[in-house]
């Protein structure tokens, strides 16, 4: 009898009355059909399984590599549903979390929640994707910044059904930028005129100091050579071109 797996042929299996010549009955070669069909089933159910297996461990590998968790918010029931690594990125386990909308708001800073809160509700009201960068507090204190994208889909009536999406840590970036910030405040704020050029000495950048010592506005100061610009008078035009140069 043929052996058929998702309703290809995948081989046959034959039965054998053995001692003696057997001519098989109606309701016995129904019964032989129905092992034949439930031996492809199984096959069909192992090779699923499989796949399956398969598939997540290629959706880990690819988080890891990428650096990002997915998630997904079944509206129906409020079970919110995270990969490994999530849980890696916000420092808990699946025995700690609570699985749910409210616990991971638990997680977000306070001072990022109605920003993360209003996100998705715009997201929802206007059935459009987000994305919005937060922080979060794991549940060891650490402060990490993450990146969050998300979607909804919605039934036949507009309800809205389910959300998922994706969450990456991107502190490193996130601290990068705060230092650069800083600085820039630093230099442009600071108590002393600060003159950034390229390698051959022309002005890119003068802060406002600057601008207020030597009378020259930035648009004046920027593709300038320093040299032509600020003299001390004791000098004559060979000593600033060779400073500069």
């Amino acid at each position: 009898l043929p052996v058929l797996v998702d309703l290809k042929l995948w081989g046959f299996v034959g039965f054998d009355h053995c001692k003696t010549n057997h001519i098989w009955s109606k309701q016995e070669q129904d019964s032989l059909s129905t092992v034949a069909s439930l031996t492809g089933n199984v096959i069909s159910r192992e090779q699923t399984g499989k796949q399956l297996q398969e598939k997540e461990a290629r959706l880990y590998e690819a988080q890891e590599v990428a650096g990002f968790g997915y998630w997904e918010l079944n509206l129906v029931t409020n079970h919110l549903a995270w990969s490994e690594k999530i849980y890696e990125i916000f420092g808990t386990t699946p025995e700690k979390f609570a699985n749910t909308l409210k616990a991971f708001m638990d997680l977000v800073l306070p001072e990022d929640r109605d920003m993360v809160n209003e996100a998705y509700r715009k997201s929802l009201a206007e059935k459009t994707p987000y994305s919005i960068v937060h922080r979060i507090r794991t549940t060891a204190g650490r402060i990490k910044w993450v990146w969050e994208n998300g979607r909804t889909f919605y039934d036949e009536t507009g309800k809205p059904l389910r959300s998922v999406g994706t969450v990456m840590d991107v502190t490193g970036r996130e601290s990068a930028r705060e230092q650069i910030r800083l600085l820039s405040r630093v230099v442009e704020e600071g108590p002393a005129s600060v003159v950034i050029t390229d390698l051959k000495g022309r002005i890119v950048f003068v802060n406002r100091l600057f601008t207020e010592f030597t009378g020259y506005t930035f648009g004046e100061a920027i593709g300038k050579n320093m040299g032509e610009l600020v003299k001390s008078g004791y000098h004559n035009e060979s000593y600033y071109k060779n400073m500069w140069e």
